[in-house]
């Protein structure tokens, strides 16, 4: 799905969709819920958790809601499906590479 075939954002969910994608920018992996609600300051995971089904819906992002915690569940269940594709394309690349040096 292309951004011209999504739904439009409102301005708050472009926030949440800014959060996590500089997130998985600056360290490589999706934020959890909690990361999330720290970086826009909202308080509830509830919330968060509305906001990241209303964008999945939306198709912005994957979401895949876990049952449990502490460490029973994936925390970081979050993903931007054209990251994960460039993600994957750069790895066979690299590893392409690392072949063709032995």
């Amino acid at each position: 799905m292309t951004a011209t075939e999504r739904l439009p954002l409102t301005v708050r969910q472009r926030e949440y969709v800014r959060v996590i994608v500089g997130y998985i920018r600056d360290r490589g992996v999706s934020p959890t819920m909690r990361e999330i609600g720290d970086a826009l300051g909202v308080a509830s995971l509830n919330g968060v958790h509305a906001q990241l089904e209303a964008l999945a819906r939306k198709g912005w992002v994957v979401y895949e809601r876990t049952v449990g915690g502490h460490g029973r569940g994936k925390a970081r269940t979050v993903t931007v499906p054209e990251l994960a594709a460039a993600l994957r394309a750069a790895a066979v690349a690299y590893l392409d590479e690392l072949e063709a040096s032995a």
